[in-house]
Order: C-alpha cells, then sequence, then structure tokens
C-alpha cells in the first residue's frame, strides 16, 4: 500500500495523483524481486526532490525489513521518472515522500 505523501517546501498540486499513478510500476518492482527471494517483504519512504519544471532531480529509498537492493532500487528508479506540476512558488523546490508496505498476502503482491 502507497500511504499518504508528505510535501515539503513549495506547493506541489498534483501529488496524490502522481503517487497513485506509481502503484503499477511499484508492483512490478516487487514482482520481479520476489522471483529472486520470495520471502522478500518490508516497508519503504520514498524521498523524491522536486526540481523547479516538476522533474524529480533526486531520489532515495529507506528501506526496513528484509527488501533486497534489487527491489529498492527499482522503486528508486520508478521514483525518478515521476513528472510533477511544477512546484509553486515558480522557480522552488519540493520535497515529496510517502511509505510504501511491500508484503504478499493470499493472493499475490499486495501494498498494505
Amino acid at each position: 500500500m502507497i500511504g499518504s505523501a508528505e510535501v515539503e517546501g513549495a506547493e506541489v498540486a498534483n501529488v496524490e495523483r502522481v503517487v497513485a499513478g506509481m502503484k503499477a510500476g511499484f508492483r512490478a518492482c516487487y514482482n520481479r524481486g520476489l522471483v529472486a527471494d520470495p520471502t522478500s517483504h518490508g516497508r519503504i519512504k520514498i524521498i523524491l526532490t522536486v526540481g523547479s519544471q516538476g522533474e524529480v532531480i533526486a531520489a532515495r529509498a529507506e528501506p526496513v525489513g528484509a527488501l533486497p537492493d534489487e527491489i529498492t532500487g527499482c522503486l528508486v528508479r520508478r521514483g525518478q521518472m515521476a513528472n510533477f506540476v511544477a512546484p509553486e512558488p515558480a522557480g522552488s523546490q519540493a520535497t515529496i515522500s510517502f511509505p510504501l508496505t511491500l508484503r504478499l498476502d493470499d493472493v499475490g503482491p499486495d501494498f498494505r
């Protein structure tokens, strides 16, 4: 499950929509990681720095639990591909962070 996004710095109008749109990509990262290690699970916080044009200029992750580097790296790369509405006021930057919980439940990978 993708938790609520927090924004620091400038205001970004479409944060929740863009973050929600990343769910399929995050799920694909987790599914690929499960092939290599079916016991992978955990929580991770994704932190994105958004530049003045809405582009992600930096991305990093803070994992907790049994998440291998393959999954963590994939999640960060997915975050780097995001595009947001340019932060307001014009010319400013914002930091967006949100938690993910990755676990395998009865029906397959789920974000809870």
